[in-house]
């Protein structure tokens, strides 16, 4: 097809035809450059295959409110998609400090980007306190804890009794 890319577009563009109106239902004023030249790596925050392998899952995280996120997800879903022929379930997990107000979705004409933000502070707390996992204990101090050094208190004992190597921790 790429051969015909040329003269499909030089027919297309010139204003001596009505196809394209007829195809769009709409006049074309004038046309702009569609090349879009691009000199960057892009990077997802993690991207990994379900235990069935039947989905991939996309995890961004954002410790800022960026009005860009909606935008930015849609180019990850996209190059996933280019990547590994199927699209992530993504995520989006919110760590910071200010109050979070990022939408969940890109909306355009024929267009639909959607994933889910979770905010680390309406996770349960004593549910990752209480967690066999370290990383989970870890994790609980970034959520809304009641009281900040009781919580540091409770993880660093629990990690005081792990033996070299090991990543659970036992329940005190």
């Amino acid at each position: 097809m790429h051969e015909y890319d040329t003269v499909l577009k030089a027919l297309l563009q010139s204003p001596q035809n009505t196809i394209f109106e007829k195809i769009t239902g709409v006049r074309v004023d004038h046309w702009l450059n569609v090349e879009f030249p691009e000199v960057q790596q892009t990077r997802v925050d993690m991207l990994g295959v379900t235990a069935d392998s039947a989905h991939l899952i996309g995890l961004e995280l954002q410790t800022t409110n960026d009005i860009k996120l909606p935008l930015r997800m849609a180019e990850y879903a996209l190059r996933t998609y280019r990547l590994h022929n199927a699209f992530p379930d993504q995520y989006v997990l919110y760590v910071g400090d200010q109050e979070m107000h990022m939408p969940s979705e890109l909306i355009g004409p024929n267009f639909l980007c959607r994933y889910t933000i979770k905010y680390i502070c309406t996770i349960d707390e004593e549910s990752l306190l209480n967690s066999p996992f370290a990383s989970d204990a870890i994790m609980a101090i970034l959520t809304n804890n009641r009281d900040r050094r009781q919580t540091i208190r409770r993880i660093l004992q629990r990690i005081a009794t792990l033996e070299g190597g090991v990543t659970t921790l036992s329940k005190n």
